[in-house]
């Protein structure tokens, strides 16, 4: 390679019984990547099967043979190997740990041309309650629809960029497309959709005007962090394995911790990595300290330096048991 292919996002296979099992991949030559307990990386582009098609391809290409950019990832939170991966108009699912990916269609208005839907797709999320993988949410960034031959044309407001399938690829939904005061999502791009692990109906959704959250499957919608969070890009979302804290990265004003209501359960525990990073260090004892002390009650709180007790309190057992591990991974 002229240079070398860049890797622009990481994912843990959360369900792998191996806590260092993680997925990535390149955008150019497009593939993705698997490592497994913490050792090298190997290639799992295995054949693609195009539904819209009915052909196959060996690797990231299209049935011509042209380039694909892949552009976003996920991993399915209950089933091991069941990854999703997407480009710039379609979705790729794999149920068997990349050996077999299945492509979607492009998701699109009824009654639109052939070879004319959405682009600009910015996010995948599977439902958790189904781990076949053929249910899986899409984002958009796209105020436009485009055809097979990049001509433009305007997006329907009925039609939204939040999108569902529970097929596989085959059809889409779209969600949210009410009117805001009415439960809906406002008419702008979306950046990121996540599900909340423990409850597939609690979605949140991460706009180009700020952060949305749905307990009903994605019927209904309402502004969540208002009077905190301001009106801003919301680019990443990360939610606590407790499903009671959501962390939202912003485009501009830095990241958010959020309450998703009520309280952990006593016992749940973090695993000294204060900053994702997969190492303890220096960083991760320096949180711990800003943290010493708090309880769940308090905003100094960080669940991910509370690794031992009865309670969910940051205190001197945490700090023992984290410089037992120190220097090590978590």
């Amino acid at each position: 390679l002229a240079q070398p292919p860049f890797f622009v996002r990481l994912a843990r296979d959360i369900a792998d019984p191996d806590p260092q099992t993680f997925v990535t991949f390149t955008g150019d030559p497009a593939g993705v990547y698997r490592s497994s307990a913490g050792g090298p990386w190997k290639i799992i582009s295995g054949m693609l099967h195009w539904q819209d098609s009915n052909t196959d391809t060996t690797g990231f290409v299209t049935v011509d043979g042209g380039k694909i950019s892949l552009r976003n990832l996920a991993t399915h939170p209950a089933r091991a190997g069941l990854y999703a991966v997407h480009s710039n108009k379609f979705a790729y699912v794999s149920a068997d740990t990349g050996a077999h990916w299945l492509v979607s269609l492009q998701p699109a208005p009824a009654g639109t041309p052939a070879g004319t839907g959405i682009y600009l797709l910015s996010s995948v999320a599977f439902d958790p309650a189904d781990t076949t993988g053929q249910s899986f949410y899409l984002t958009s960034r796209a105020m436009n629809l485009i055809d097979a031959k990049g001509n433009f044309s305007p997006l329907p407001e009925s039609f939204g960029h939040l999108y569902k399938t529970t097929d596989g690829g085959l059809n889409f939904t779209s969600l949210g497309t009410q009117a805001v005061g009415a439960g809906g999502l406002p008419f702008v791009p979306f950046v990121v959709v996540a599900v909340d692990p423990g409850d597939a109906q609690t979605l949140y959704l991460g706009t180009a005007l700020g952060l949305y959250r749905s307990i009903d499957g994605g019927a209904t919608w309402s502004r969540m962090g208002a009077g905190s969070l301001p009106l801003v890009e919301v680019s990443d979302l990360c939610i606590s394995p407790a499903s009671k804290r959501l962390t939202a990265a912003t485009y501009g004003r830095g990241f958010w911790q959020i309450g998703t209501g009520g309280l952990d359960p006593a016992g749940v525990r973090g695993d000294g990595d204060t900053n994702f990073d997969q190492r303890l260090d220096g960083q991760d004892l320096i949180d711990l300290a800003d943290a010493f002390g708090s309880t769940e009650l308090s905003p100094s709180y960080r669940w991910q330096a509370d690794l031992v007790g009865a309670v969910n309190a940051v205190d001197g057992a945490d700090l023992a048991a984290l410089l037992v591990k120190f220097g090590g991974r978590p």
